[in-house]
C-alpha cells in the first residue's frame, strides 16, 4: 500500500472542504445579521435574489451566494500551497487549523455586531460593520493558512534533507 497521499486527491478535499465550511461559516454568521437587519439583505446593499423578507431565506441565500466562491478560490489556493512541490501536506493536518480558524472568526464576528449593537449603533450599520469585519478576518486567516503551509512544508524539506546528510 502506497503510504504516500494521492495528492489530486489531498488537493480535492482541501478545496471541497474548505467550501463547505465557507458556506456553513456564510449561513450561522447571517442566520445571526439578517435578524438583526434583514434590510442589510435588500437594495440598495443587495440584489433581489428571491423576492422575500423573511430573515432565514435572506440568511440562507445570502450565507450560500456570498461564501462559496471565496471559500473555493481560498481552498484552491491552499490546495497548490499543500500539494505543489516535494513534501506534500495532507488534508488531515490542515483540517483542524482551518475549522478553528473559522469557528474563531465567527465567535469574533458575534462580538463585533454585540458591541456595535450595545454602543447604540443603528442596526444597518452593527450589521454592516460586522460583515466588514468577517470579510477582512477570512482573507487575514486564508493569507495565514497560506503562508502556515508552505512554512510548515519548508521545515519539513529541510529536515528531510538533514536526515538524508546523516
Amino acid at each position: 500500500m502506497n503510504a504516500r497521499p494521492n495528492r489530486f486527491i489531498e488537493f480535492i478535499k482541501i478545496t471541497s472542504f474548505t467550501t463547505f465550511l465557507s458556506i456553513v461559516y456564510g449561513w450561522l454568521h447571517d442566520l445571526v445579521t439578517a435578524h438583526f437587519c434583514p434590510e442589510y439583505f435588500l437594495p440598495p446593499h443587495h440584489i433581489i435574489i428571491i423576492d422575500t423578507q423573511s430573515p432565514v431565506t435572506l440568511a440562507l441565500i445570502w450565507g450560500f451566494v456570498a461564501t462559496w466562491w471565496m471559500g473555493a478560490l481560498f481552498g484552491f489556493l491552499l490546495a497548490l500551497a499543500a500539494t505543489i512541490g516535494k513534501n506534500p501536506l495532507p488534508f488531515s493536518k490542515l483540517k483542524k487549523p482551518i475549522t478553528i480558524g473559522l469557528l474563531n472568526v465567527l465567535l469574533t464576528a458575534y462580538l463585533v455586531l454585540a458591541t456595535n449593537l450595545v454602543s447604540k449603533k443603528s442596526n444597518i450599520d452593527a450589521v454592516a460593520t460586522t460583515h466588514n469585519f468577517s470579510y477582512l478576518a477570512c482573507a487575514t486567516l486564508g493569507g495565514s493558512l497560506f503562508v502556515s503551509t508552505i512554512h510548515q512544508r519548508r521545515k519539513s524539506t529541510k529536515n528531510s534533507g538533514a536526515k538524508m546528510l546523516r
